[in-house]
Protein backbone atom coordinates (compact mmCIF):
# COMPACT_ATOMS: atom_id res chain seq x y z
CA UNK A 1 0.00 0.00 0.00
CA UNK A 2 1.24 3.40 -0.73
CA UNK A 3 2.86 6.07 1.79
CA UNK A 4 0.16 8.62 1.34
CA UNK A 5 1.09 12.19 1.60
CA UNK A 6 -1.20 14.83 2.98
CA UNK A 7 -1.31 16.50 -0.52
CA UNK A 8 -1.75 12.84 -2.22
CA UNK A 9 -4.26 11.88 -0.08
CA UNK A 10 -6.05 15.37 -0.66
CA UNK A 11 -6.08 15.13 -4.39
CA UNK A 12 -7.20 11.37 -4.42
CA UNK A 13 -10.11 12.48 -2.48
CA UNK A 14 -11.07 14.94 -4.51
CA UNK A 15 -10.62 12.78 -8.21
CA UNK A 16 -12.74 9.65 -6.82
CA UNK A 17 -15.20 10.05 -9.15
CA UNK A 18 -12.99 9.25 -11.81
CA UNK A 19 -11.13 6.87 -9.72
CA UNK A 20 -12.42 3.77 -12.40
CA UNK A 21 -9.66 2.50 -14.08
CA UNK A 22 -10.05 3.06 -17.92
CA UNK A 23 -13.58 4.63 -17.31
CA UNK A 24 -12.74 7.70 -16.27
CA UNK A 25 -14.93 9.64 -18.75
CA UNK A 26 -17.67 7.35 -19.19
CA UNK A 27 -18.62 6.56 -15.51
CA UNK A 28 -17.53 10.30 -14.91
CA UNK A 29 -20.52 11.59 -16.75
CA UNK A 30 -22.48 10.00 -14.01
CA UNK A 31 -20.45 10.04 -11.06
CA UNK A 32 -19.74 13.81 -10.49
CA UNK A 33 -23.77 14.81 -11.49
CA UNK A 34 -24.23 11.55 -8.75
CA UNK A 35 -22.09 13.43 -6.66
CA UNK A 36 -24.33 16.90 -6.53
CA UNK A 37 -27.41 14.90 -6.14
CA UNK A 38 -26.61 12.78 -3.35
CA UNK A 39 -25.54 15.95 -1.39
CA UNK A 40 -28.75 17.48 -2.75
CA UNK A 41 -31.57 14.83 -2.48
CA UNK A 42 -29.31 12.45 0.29
CA UNK A 43 -27.20 15.00 2.27
CA UNK A 44 -27.23 12.67 5.33
CA UNK A 45 -25.66 9.91 3.47
CA UNK A 46 -23.70 11.53 0.90
CA UNK A 47 -22.18 14.40 3.19
CA UNK A 48 -21.11 12.52 6.36
CA UNK A 49 -19.45 9.65 4.25
CA UNK A 50 -17.33 12.44 2.24
CA UNK A 51 -16.51 14.28 5.66
CA UNK A 52 -15.51 11.47 7.05
CA UNK A 53 -13.15 9.98 4.47
CA UNK A 54 -11.79 12.86 3.94
CA UNK A 55 -11.49 13.79 8.67
CA UNK A 56 -10.22 10.30 9.09
CA UNK A 57 -7.47 10.69 6.34
CA UNK A 58 -6.20 13.87 7.34
CA UNK A 59 -6.13 12.65 10.98
CA UNK A 60 -4.24 9.42 10.54
CA UNK A 61 -1.46 11.38 8.49
CA UNK A 62 -1.30 13.97 11.08
CA UNK A 63 -0.84 11.15 13.34
CA UNK A 64 1.72 9.29 11.19
CA UNK A 65 0.08 6.38 9.99
CA UNK A 66 -0.20 6.92 6.33
CA UNK A 67 -0.83 3.69 5.51
CA UNK A 68 -4.60 3.89 6.60
CA UNK A 69 -4.84 6.87 4.57
CA UNK A 70 -4.20 5.29 1.91
CA UNK A 71 -6.47 2.33 3.21
CA UNK A 72 -9.33 4.68 3.21
CA UNK A 73 -9.10 4.67 -0.37
CA UNK A 74 -10.81 1.16 -1.05
CA UNK A 75 -13.98 2.98 0.00
CA UNK A 76 -14.24 5.21 -3.06
CA UNK A 77 -15.67 2.63 -4.64
CA UNK A 78 -18.53 2.45 -2.75
CA UNK A 79 -18.97 6.21 -3.25
CA UNK A 80 -18.76 6.09 -6.86
CA UNK A 81 -21.57 3.15 -6.80
CA UNK A 82 -23.69 5.48 -4.72
CA UNK A 83 -23.10 8.25 -7.53
CA UNK A 84 -24.03 6.01 -10.33
CA UNK A 85 -27.24 4.85 -8.75
CA UNK A 86 -28.12 8.45 -7.63
CA UNK A 87 -27.70 10.05 -11.23
CA UNK A 88 -29.92 6.51 -12.41
CA UNK A 89 -32.24 7.46 -10.30
CA UNK A 90 -32.69 10.65 -11.65
CA UNK A 91 -32.79 9.80 -15.41
CA UNK A 92 -35.43 7.46 -14.39
CA UNK A 93 -37.50 9.86 -13.04
CA UNK A 94 -37.36 12.05 -15.71
CA UNK A 95 -37.14 10.03 -18.83
CA UNK A 96 -39.36 7.44 -20.05
CA UNK A 97 -38.36 3.87 -18.06
CA UNK A 98 -37.90 2.16 -21.26
CA UNK A 99 -35.02 4.70 -22.49
CA UNK A 100 -33.38 4.87 -19.21
CA UNK A 101 -33.44 0.86 -19.04
CA UNK A 102 -31.55 0.93 -22.42
CA UNK A 103 -28.79 3.11 -21.51
CA UNK A 104 -28.27 1.94 -18.09
CA UNK A 105 -27.46 -2.04 -19.83
CA UNK A 106 -25.29 -0.53 -22.67
CA UNK A 107 -23.41 1.31 -19.78
CA UNK A 108 -23.15 -1.95 -17.52
CA UNK A 109 -22.04 -4.04 -20.46
CA UNK A 110 -19.47 -1.53 -21.76
CA UNK A 111 -18.20 -1.66 -18.45
CA UNK A 112 -18.10 -5.35 -17.81
CA UNK A 113 -16.34 -5.45 -21.24
CA UNK A 114 -14.08 -2.93 -20.45
CA UNK A 115 -13.22 -4.66 -16.66
CA UNK A 116 -12.39 -8.26 -18.57
CA UNK A 117 -10.52 -6.37 -20.69
CA UNK A 118 -8.50 -4.76 -18.46
CA UNK A 119 -8.22 -7.72 -16.23
CA UNK A 120 -7.24 -10.42 -19.32
CA UNK A 121 -4.52 -7.67 -19.88
CA UNK A 122 -2.95 -7.66 -16.36
CA UNK A 123 0.56 -8.92 -15.68
CA UNK A 124 -0.81 -11.26 -12.93
CA UNK A 125 -3.49 -12.72 -15.48
CA UNK A 126 -1.32 -13.00 -18.35
CA UNK A 127 1.45 -15.14 -15.85
CA UNK A 128 -1.33 -17.01 -15.08
CA UNK A 129 -1.84 -18.31 -18.77
CA UNK A 130 1.26 -19.62 -19.21
CA UNK A 131 3.23 -22.71 -17.94
CA UNK A 132 5.27 -21.47 -15.42
CA UNK A 133 9.18 -21.21 -15.72
CA UNK A 134 9.74 -21.70 -12.64
CA UNK A 135 8.74 -25.16 -12.27
CA UNK A 136 12.20 -26.82 -13.23
CA UNK A 137 13.19 -25.03 -10.14
CA UNK A 138 11.20 -25.92 -7.94
CA UNK A 139 11.75 -29.48 -8.79
CA UNK A 140 15.54 -28.86 -8.18
CA UNK A 141 14.75 -27.06 -4.84
CA UNK A 142 12.27 -30.28 -3.61
CA UNK A 143 14.69 -33.10 -5.08
CA UNK A 144 18.04 -30.99 -3.62
CA UNK A 145 17.06 -29.79 -0.13
CA UNK A 146 14.50 -30.54 2.48
CA UNK A 147 12.77 -29.06 5.36
CA UNK A 148 15.98 -27.59 7.10
CA UNK A 149 17.76 -26.41 4.06
CA UNK A 150 17.89 -22.58 4.02
CA UNK A 151 18.22 -20.53 1.32
CA UNK A 152 19.43 -16.78 1.17
CA UNK A 153 18.44 -13.95 -1.55
CA UNK A 154 17.13 -10.91 -1.38
CA UNK A 155 13.81 -9.94 -0.04
CA UNK A 156 11.52 -10.47 -3.13
CA UNK A 157 13.15 -13.46 -4.46
CA UNK A 158 13.25 -14.87 -1.10
CA UNK A 159 9.03 -14.90 -0.89
CA UNK A 160 9.33 -16.25 -4.94
CA UNK A 161 11.29 -19.43 -3.16
CA UNK A 162 9.16 -19.66 -0.22
CA UNK A 163 6.08 -19.31 -1.85
CA UNK A 164 7.29 -22.05 -4.44
CA UNK A 165 8.93 -24.47 -2.01
CA UNK A 166 8.47 -23.57 1.31
CA UNK A 167 11.81 -23.96 1.95
CA UNK A 168 13.62 -21.34 5.19
CA UNK A 169 14.92 -18.29 3.95
CA UNK A 170 17.27 -15.99 6.03
CA UNK A 171 15.11 -12.75 4.45
CA UNK A 172 11.33 -12.27 3.12
CA UNK A 173 9.40 -9.81 1.91
CA UNK A 174 9.03 -7.11 5.25
CA UNK A 175 5.37 -6.49 5.34
CA UNK A 176 5.06 -10.45 5.92
CA UNK A 177 8.21 -10.81 8.19
CA UNK A 178 7.68 -11.82 11.94
CA UNK A 179 7.10 -9.00 14.46
CA UNK A 180 9.86 -11.64 16.63
CA UNK A 181 12.91 -10.74 14.11
CA UNK A 182 14.81 -7.87 13.75
CA UNK A 183 14.35 -7.38 10.80
CA UNK A 184 17.05 -4.47 10.43
CA UNK A 185 19.84 -6.34 12.13
CA UNK A 186 19.25 -9.11 9.96
CA UNK A 187 19.29 -7.17 6.67
CA UNK A 188 22.77 -5.12 8.01
CA UNK A 189 23.98 -8.87 8.95
CA UNK A 190 23.22 -10.02 5.19
CA UNK A 191 24.35 -7.25 3.73
CA UNK A 192 28.08 -7.28 5.32
CA UNK A 193 28.23 -11.23 4.08
CA UNK A 194 27.28 -10.61 0.76
CA UNK A 195 29.10 -7.19 0.11
CA UNK A 196 31.87 -6.68 2.90
CA UNK A 197 35.59 -6.78 2.63
CA UNK A 198 36.18 -9.63 5.13
CA UNK A 199 35.53 -12.96 3.83
CA UNK A 200 35.81 -14.57 7.22
CA UNK A 201 33.23 -12.52 8.67
CA UNK A 202 31.10 -13.19 5.80
CA UNK A 203 31.05 -16.94 6.13
CA UNK A 204 30.89 -16.51 10.10
CA UNK A 205 27.64 -14.54 9.30
CA UNK A 206 26.44 -17.38 6.58
CA UNK A 207 26.88 -19.77 9.18
CA UNK A 208 25.00 -18.26 12.07
CA UNK A 209 21.83 -18.55 10.32
CA UNK A 210 22.29 -21.71 8.91
CA UNK A 211 22.53 -20.63 4.81
CA UNK A 212 22.78 -23.58 2.77
CA UNK A 213 21.98 -22.03 -0.66
CA UNK A 214 22.67 -18.47 -1.75
CA UNK A 215 20.20 -17.87 -4.68
CA UNK A 216 21.09 -14.91 -7.64
CA UNK A 217 18.77 -14.43 -10.43
CA UNK A 218 18.05 -10.88 -12.39
CA UNK A 219 16.07 -9.37 -9.87
CA UNK A 220 18.38 -9.91 -6.97
CA UNK A 221 20.86 -7.59 -8.83
CA UNK A 222 18.09 -4.52 -9.07
CA UNK A 223 16.80 -5.03 -5.39
CA UNK A 224 18.66 -3.55 -2.49
CA UNK A 225 19.28 -4.61 0.94
CA UNK A 226 18.06 -1.41 3.09
CA UNK A 227 18.89 -0.91 6.58
CA UNK A 228 18.14 1.97 8.71
CA UNK A 229 20.34 4.96 8.07
CA UNK A 230 22.02 4.55 11.13
CA UNK A 231 23.86 1.46 10.03
CA UNK A 232 25.49 3.49 7.31
CA UNK A 233 28.40 4.34 8.80
CA UNK A 234 29.63 0.66 10.21
CA UNK A 235 28.71 -0.65 6.21
CA UNK A 236 31.02 1.86 4.47
CA UNK A 237 33.83 0.64 7.00
CA UNK A 238 33.24 -3.32 5.98
CA UNK A 239 33.34 -1.73 2.44
CA UNK A 240 29.51 -2.34 1.87
CA UNK A 241 28.43 -0.02 -0.74
CA UNK A 242 25.95 2.49 0.31
CA UNK A 243 23.39 4.81 -1.12
CA UNK A 244 20.46 6.84 0.12
CA UNK A 245 17.07 6.40 -1.33
CA UNK A 246 13.72 6.14 -0.68
CA UNK A 247 12.16 1.98 -0.59
CA UNK A 248 9.40 0.36 -1.49
CA UNK A 249 7.65 -1.54 0.82
CA UNK A 250 5.71 -3.40 -2.26
CA UNK A 251 7.60 -3.65 -5.36
CA UNK A 252 3.79 -3.97 -6.61
CA UNK A 253 3.34 -0.25 -6.14
CA UNK A 254 5.95 1.62 -8.52
CA UNK A 255 5.38 5.10 -7.17
CA UNK A 256 6.94 3.48 -3.63
CA UNK A 257 10.36 2.61 -5.87
CA UNK A 258 13.79 3.94 -3.89
CA UNK A 259 14.62 7.68 -4.55
CA UNK A 260 16.70 9.95 -3.01
CA UNK A 261 16.30 9.36 1.02
CA UNK A 262 16.86 6.77 3.55
CA UNK A 263 19.29 3.85 3.18
CA UNK A 264 19.93 0.87 0.92
CA UNK A 265 22.99 -1.20 0.30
Amino acid sequence: MRHFTLHEFILSFLSFPLSFPGLKILLGMLTIPGVILGLIRDGDVFLPSLLGILGAGVLFIVLGDNLVAYKLSSYYFTLNALAILESLNWLSENLKWSKIMSLAVILLMGTSAMTVGDYANSSWTAIGFKDPWYNDLRRWILTNSDINTVFLSNYESSFFLFSISGRKTVLFRRTHASPFVDYDRRSFDIAIALAGNDTKESLKILRKYNVTYIYIDGFTKSDPIWVPYKYASVLRKKGVECRVGYVRYDPADPQSMYKDKGMSS
